[in-house]
C-alpha cells in the first residue's frame, strides 16, 4: 500500500511543520484567546517539534492540554500531540488522543483530519472494522477532493483486508475516479482487476457495472461478465457486453482487449467449437519431435485419406514455434483470435512457460509435452508423467523387484541431467538404497570416458583390464545398478564407452527420453538388459499399440514414437468431450476434463487431476535381444 500511505501523512505533516502555513488553514476560533503564558507554552511545543525533538514536543503539547483545556489553541495542541505520538510509534497513545480530540472538540477545524488519521491508524493496526466505522462518519460531509480520496482509498483497504471484496471494489473505484496521478491509478487497477477477474460473482460484477457504468472498474467488470457469458456458451450476451465496452471505453488498451475478444467470438460463432491448435516446433532443433506430434494429430483427425477416427470432424490449425518461447506466446494469441478450443504443444519447458501464461489469459486449455515447472495455472495440462513419477517407478522396481541397494549415477552436465540426478538421489535414499558413485560428463568421448573411469574408481586415462587365462583381472564395480538420465542420442554415445571400460554385470536404468525407435540401432547390443519407462514402443505385444504402429507406418512411412501416440490419444479424447452439447468454451472444456473422466487410448488409460497433472500408468520396458519388451514384475 505504498501509494495509499503516500496520499496524506507525509504531505500533511510537512504542512504542519511550516508554522507560517498554520494560520492559513486554521479558521478563526471563538473569542477566548490564550494568555501570554499559554501562547508561550504552545510556541515552545511548536519549536521543539520543528527541531525534531518529538519527546519534548509531546510533553509540552500535553501540558498545554492539561493546563489550558478551553482556549482557542486547545484542540490544536491535542491534535498535534496525537500526531507526535504517532510519529514516535506510540500507536495506542495516538489512538487515545485522536479519539479524545473528536470527543472534546467535535467542532474543531481538525475534526476531519482527526477522523482520517484515526482511520488510517486503525487500518495500520489491523483494526479494520474500527477503521471503517470512524471513516464512515465522514461520508456525506463536505470534504475537499484530497479528503474524499483518502476516505475512499482507506475504506477500500479496510474492506479488502476483511475479505469484503465487493465493498473494497466500490471504494477503490471512487478513489480511482478522484485520483489524478496516472501511476497511482494504474496501481489501483492492478489490485482491483485481479479479484474482479477471479473472485467476484456474476451478481457482484453486475453491481459494479451499475455503480460505474462508464468508467473503471465498471468496464473491467463488464469485460469479465462477458467472459462468464462465454464460459456458459452465451455468445450473444457476451457480444453485447463487449460492444458496450468498445463504444464507451476511453482506455485504448482495454478497448483493444475487448476488440480481440469480439473477434474471437465472431470466429467461434462461424466455425463452432471444432477447432484445435497445434503449437509445435516444425523447424529448428526440435523439429523432429514437432513433426511426430503433428503426424499423431493428423492421424487422429483423418487427414490425407488416412483412417478414420471419431475425431475426423476436428479442424487443426498449425503454428510453427521454431523452438522460440516468444513465438510460442504469439502463437497462443493467434490461436485465440482464430477461435480454437484447445492447443496441443509446445515441446520444450521454455516454450511451455510463455505459452501457458498466454493460454491462461485466453482461457484456452493447453496440452503440453514439456516437463514444465513454475506457477500453477488452471489451463495448463501435462501429457507426460513427471520426472519425479518416472524416478519413483524405476527406483521402486530396482529396490523392491531387483533387490538392488547400491546405485551409480552417470548424468550429463546440464540442467536436465542435474535435475534428474537430484530426483534419483532423493528417491533412492527414501527407498532405503544409496548412491555409492556419481559423476557427470559433457558430450565428448574424452569427457564420457573420464567420467566413467572416475565412477568405477580407476585412474583417468588408463586402459581397461580384461580377463586372462591366468585369472580374473577385471576391477570390482562398486554399484549394482546404474542410472543414466539422458536423451537417447546421447545414451547411444555413453553405452559403448561403458562396454569399453568393462562396466558389465550392472543393471542399466534410463528415462522415458531413451524411448526412440532409433536407440537400438545407434547403441547396438551395448544396452542389452537395460530398463526404462515407455508409454509406447515399437513392436509391442500389446494389440492396441501394435495396430496403431501398423496403420501409422503405412500412412507416413515412419515408425511412430511416444509423442505421436500421446498426440493421437489427446486429440481423440478432446473430440469425445467436444461432441457434448454443453461444451462450447475453453472454460467448459477444462471443467469437463477435470471431472475425473477416464480416457482409453493407445498409450493406456488416463485421467487429469484438478491441478492439470495427468494420471497415467507408466510401464517399464527391458531391452531383450535387440527389442523392447514389457517388464512384468
Amino acid at each position: 500500500m505504498r501509494w495509499l500511505r503516500s496520499l496524506t501523512r507525509l504531505q500533511f505533516l510537512l504542512i504542519l511543520l511550516c508554522s507560517g502555513c498554520i494560520s492559513q488553514i486554521r479558521e478563526a476560533k471563538p473569542p477566548e484567546a490564550p494568555s501570554v503564558e499559554a501562547s508561550d507554552l504552545f510556541n515552545r511545543a511548536e519549536r521543539a517539534r520543528s527541531l525534531g525533538k518529538l519527546e519534548e514536543a509531546a510533553l509540552l503539547y500535553d501540558s498545554y492540554v492539561q493546563d489550558y483545556p478551553d482556549t482557542a489553541l486547545s484542540d490544536d495542541a491535542l491534535f498535534r500531540s496525537a500526531q507526535v505520538h504517532e510519529e514516535l510509534g506510540f500507536s495506542d497513545r495516538a489512538v487515545e488522543k485522536y479519539q479524545s480530540c473528536l470527543q472534546k472538540y467535535p467542532k474543531s477545524e481538525w475534526n476531519v483530519e482527526a477522523h482520517l488519521n484515526l482511520g488510517q491508524l486503525f487500518s495500520d493496526l489491523d483494526r479494520h472494522e474500527e477503521a471503517i466505522a470512524i471513516l464512515k462518519e465522514l461520508v456525506g460531509r463536505s470534504l475537499t477532493r484530497r479528503q474524499q480520496l483518502e476516505v475512499s482509498a482507506w475504506m477500500g483497504r479496510a474492506h479488502e483486508e476483511l475479505g469484503q471484496l465487493l465493498s473494497a471494489t466500490r471504494w477503490f473505484g471512487k478513489a480511482w475516479e478522484l485520483e489524478t496521478n496516472p501511476e497511482i491509478k494504474k496501481e489501483i487497477e492492478t489490485k482491483v482487476s485481479s479479484w474482479i477477474a477471479e473472485r467476484l460473482t456474476f451478481e457482484e460484477l453486475q453491481g459494479i457495472m451499475k455503480s460505474f457504468p462508464r468508467s473503471y472498474p465498471g468496464t473491467e467488470a463488464r469485460y469479465y461478465l462477458a467472459v462468464l457469458y462465454m464460459r456458459e456458451g452465451k455468445l450473444s450476451d457476451a457480444t453485447s457486453e463487449l460492444q458496450e465496452i468498445v463504444h464507451w471505453e476511453f482506455d485504448e488498451e482495454r478497448k483493444a482487449r475487448a476488440h480481440l475478444l469480439l473477434n474471437r467470438l465472431d470466429v467461434q460463432k462461424e466455425v463452432g467449437v471444432r477447432r484445435i491448435g497445434a503449437l509445435l516446433p516444425l523447424t529448428g532443433k526440435y523439429a523432429g519431435y514437432g513433426t511426430q506430434v503433428l503426424q499423431g494429430m493428423e492421424f487422429a483427425v483423418g487427414l490425407f485419406g488416412m483412417q478414420r477416427s471419431s475425431a475426423s470432424g476436428l479442424n487443426v490449425l498449425l503454428y510453427d514455434t521454431q523452438g522460440d518461447p516468444e513465438r510460442a506466446r504469439r502463437g497462443v494469441e493467434w490461436f485465440s483470435s482464430k477461435g480454437v478450443m484447445a492447443i496441443i504443444g509446445p515441446i520444450t519447458s521454455a516454450e511451455a512457460e510463455t505459452a501457458a501464461l498466454a493460454a491462461q489469459k485466453a482461457e484456452i486449455p493447453l496440452f503440453s509435452f514439456a516437463q514444465r515447472t513454475g506457477e500453477d495455472l488452471q489451463y495448463f495440462f501435462r501429457l507426460n508423467p513427471t520426472h519425479a513419477e518416472q524416478v519413483k517407478e524405476l527406483v521402486h522396481y530396482a529396490i523392491q523387484g531387483g533387490g538392488f541397494h547400491r546405485f551409480g549415477l552417470l548424468y550429463p552436465d546440464d540442467p536436465y541431467g542435474h535435475d534428474w540426478a537430484s530426483l534419483v538421489r532423493q528417491e533412492v535414499e527414501a527407498g532405503g538404497g544409496g548412491i555409492v558413485a556419481a559423476e557427470f560428463y559433457s558430450l565428448s568421448s574424452d569427457s564420457i570416458s573420464a567420467a566413467i573411469q572416475r565412477l568405477i574408481g580407476v585412474p583417468v586415462g588408463s586402459k581397461p583390464k580384461s580377463k586372462t587365462e591366468g585369472g580374473e583381472k577385471r576391477i570390482e564395480i562398486p554399484f549394482e545398478a546404474l542410472f543414466i538420465p539422458d536423451y537417447y542420442k546421447n545414451v547411444a554415445m555413453v553405452a559403448p564407452q561403458l562396454a569399453y571400460h568393462d562396466v558389465r554385470g550392472v543393471q542399466l536404468l534410463g528415462t522415458s527420453a531413451w524411448n526412440s525407435p532409433d536407440l537400438l540401432e545407434l547403441a547396438g547390443r551395448t544396452l542389452e538388459g537395460a530398463i526404462f519407462p515407455a508409454l509406447f514402443f515399437p513392436d509391442s505385444p500389446i494389440s492396441s499399440m501394435r495396430d496403431f504402429e501398423k496403420r501409422f507406418t503405412e500412412t507416413f512411412w515412419e515408425v511412430p514414437d511416444s509423442v505421436a501416440a500421446l498426440a493421437y490419444d489427446i486429440v481423440t479424447s478432446l473430440d469425445s468431450v467436444l461432441t457434448r452439447k454443453e461444451v462450447t468454451s475453453g472454460y467448459q472444456l477444462r471443467q469437463s476434463l477435470l471431472e475425473g473422466r477416464r480416457f482409453q487410448g493407445v498409450t493406456g488409460e488416463s485421467f487429469f487431476l484438478p491441478n492439470g497433472e495427468i494420471v497415467k500408468e507408466m510401464p517399464l520396458v527391458r531391452i531383450e535381444r535387440g527389442r523392447m519388451v514389457p517388464l512384468l514384475e
